[in-house]
């Protein structure tokens, strides 16, 4: 995984957060060669070669060494994971669009409303395949190092009428080496599915409505969440997916079905801090205007308690003098 100017990895993840690291232990994991791209020419001069970052999943630990565009030949790569915050999606998916060959596989892994950043990014990019995921995984920071739960890594086509590339389907029948996994139905590293839309808008109310009760009320862990703080759940969640319906029509899923659905995952993830949280009380920046932040496009009193929760996000970062969601 060193990256060096020799290095022709057809594999990428642009982002060195916990979403990224985690991305580049399942390409460890499946033992293929991937470059983990730095996010800025800032960060990237404080990277030396002797700069790394440990990860701990899967039953193993592997060591990364993130490296910036320029250190390697970028037009080799065929598909590549973007894993910023959505407030960087656009600018980041810019300039990495400059560096890509025709063909390339542009995966975003944000958890921020993304879907129209990604629809104008294909519409003027017309010669990559742009593709929305999502992750179901947990991973928590130790320092410079992290342990990531197993989880899923999903992805689709942002129309129907996309095929998936060869690339994406041979990285997704892997399961470890020289073993076969199907593209949908099992819990593999890597996955693909038709079913995107849908699964990438229950994603985003259930994102909205932890996340943004966690940050507003300062809960740490996530199981208070349901055991403290369960009207204030209750409400964000009905919000959320009143809002859900009004920005993407009527949605194919329920709304008692979806809640159970959240609940089971916030018992599952146990006493995991909740990312935003973890942003505030490391003093960064929010994607609280791509989550309950969207309810600002509707003036009036439609979707006060959002809108509440929102001005609750971004007054502590305004006070942590942090760029305003």
């Amino acid at each position: 995984m060193l990256n060096c100017p020799s290095f022709t990895p057809a594999f990428a993840c642009l982002g060195g957060g916990a979403i990224g690291f985690s991305v580049m232990a399942r390409f460890a994991y499946l033992d293929l060669e991937a470059a983990l791209i730095t996010r800025s020419q800032i960060y990237s001069q404080h990277v030396t070669s002797q700069s790394v970052v440990s990860v701990r999943t899967f039953d193993s630990q592997w060591h990364f060494y993130p490296r910036p565009l320029s250190d390697f030949g970028s037009r080799s790569l065929k598909l590549v994971f973007v894993a910023v915050q959505t407030y960087n999606l656009e600018s980041a998916l810019a300039r990495l669009a400059r560096s890509l060959a025709p063909g390339t596989v542009v995966v975003s892994l944000c958890n921020g409303k993304c879907d129209d950043i990604l629809r104008r990014f294909q519409e003027s990019h017309p010669h990559l395949h742009v593709r929305l995921g999502i992750v179901f995984y947990n991973s928590t920071a130790h320092g410079t190092d992290y342990q990531c739960s197993e989880g899923r890594l999903v992805w689709g086509a942002l129309s129907q009428e996309d095929s998936f590339t060869t690339c994406e389907e041979s990285l997704c029948r892997l399961q470890h080496k020289n073993s076969q996994l199907s593209i949908e139905g099992e819990e593999g590293p890597f996955q693909i599915t038709r079913q995107i839309i849908e699964l990438y808008q229950k994603k985003w109310i259930f994102n909205t409505t932890v996340n943004s009760v966690s940050a507003a009320f300062e809960i740490h862990n996530v199981q208070d969440i349901l055991r403290k703080h369960k009207e204030e759940f209750d409400r964000t969640f009905h919000e959320a997916f009143q809002l859900a319906t009004t920005m993407w029509g009527e949605l194919s899923f329920t709304y008692d079905a979806t809640k159970k659905l959240a609940g089971r995952t916030l018992i599952q993830l146990g006493d995991a801090e909740v990312s935003m949280h973890r942003h505030l009380r490391e003093g960064k920046q929010t994607e609280s205007a791509f989550l309950a932040g969207c309810a600002a496009a509707y003036p009036g009193p439609e979707f006060s308690w959002l809108k509440h929760l929102h001005q609750k996000i971004t007054s502590q970062e305004f006070q942590a003098n942090l760029p305003v969601s």
